[in-house]
């Protein structure tokens, strides 16, 4: 197995995909495929799942054995972080005991790292694809900064929606907030809803800000949203059709 990123802006991409993971998944499985890399994983307390799929054009060279290479995300971001413009990153592993990861680059030092692999006990979950009751689509920096902006009030945060608007609400000890996304925010909106059919679900402010943080991988984040159900937040690798980073954040369970 090996892949090869040249290009400064996929690096930065690939450095900030292991920078996130590390914050929600200790321990993950890179599934190398003939087309692809999967990664998938769950926080500690169960209520967030994580999906990233990479499609092998995004690489500049990709060499596929079909094998799962068990490593600790944060040592491999520790090495990765490393990196400096100009550099090469080449990933590779020729055996089952080690992760290579090599710096290359004209005029400059060549940097060779190993990453002890680990063998991983964890199931595959089968994510299917659902119809939601609310698609958006945003700026990915104004979404980061609205739930920022909120989680300084309580640790949950509510989405009112409806037909014609978007509510993002906190309301604790010390104050509330109300934030109504408009429409120079908002690039797409589409919600299967009646007059007078309203979306009113909570979430952890906590895993929406971990999910916000991959912010960089794209100018713009799709948001999915159903009454009951995890919101779907999903940012598409640019400059690779069908390459992307999904998060899955379950609901809170408002008091009676």
């Amino acid at each position: 197995m090996k892949f090869q990123l040249t290009t400064d802006s996929k690096i930065n991409d690939f450095i900030t995909i292991f920078k996130n993971i590390k914050n929600l998944v200790a321990l993950v499985n890179l599934i190398i495929k003939d087309d692809s890399i999967y990664i998938q994983g769950m926080d500690s307390s169960h209520i967030c799942l994580l999906e990233i799929l990479l499609k092998d054009s995004w690489f500049d060279l990709f060499e596929s054995d079909n094998v799962v290479l068990g490593i600790n995300s944060e040592m491999l971001y520790n090495v990765v972080e490393k990196w400096k413009p100009g550099y090469n990153i080449t990933v590779n592993s020729d055996d089952n005991d080690y992760l290579t990861i090599c710096f290359e680059a004209d005029e400059m030092l060549t940097k060779t790292y190993n990453i002890q692999l680990i063998d991983i006990d964890s199931e595959t979950l089968n994510v299917p694809e659902e119809d939601y009751d609310l698609d958006l689509v945003i700026k990915s920096n104004v979404f980061k900064d609205v739930i920022s902006e909120i989680s300084t009030f309580d640790d949950t945060i509510n989405f009112l929606c409806t037909l014609k608007k978007i509510n993002l609400k906190a309301d604790g000890d010390m104050g509330n907030v109300d934030i109504e996304i408009k429409d120079n925010d908002i690039i797409e909106y589409a919600a299967a809803l009646e007059d007078g059919d309203v979306v009113d679900i909570d979430y952890g402010v906590i895993n929406l800000k971990e999910a916000c943080d991959f912010y960089k991988l794209n100018t713009e984040v799709n948001v999915h949203i159903t009454n009951d159900k995890p919101i779907k937040i999903n940012y598409n690798i640019m400059g690779c059709e069908n390459s992307y980073v999904r998060l899955f954040v379950a609901p809170k369970i408002k008091d009676e």
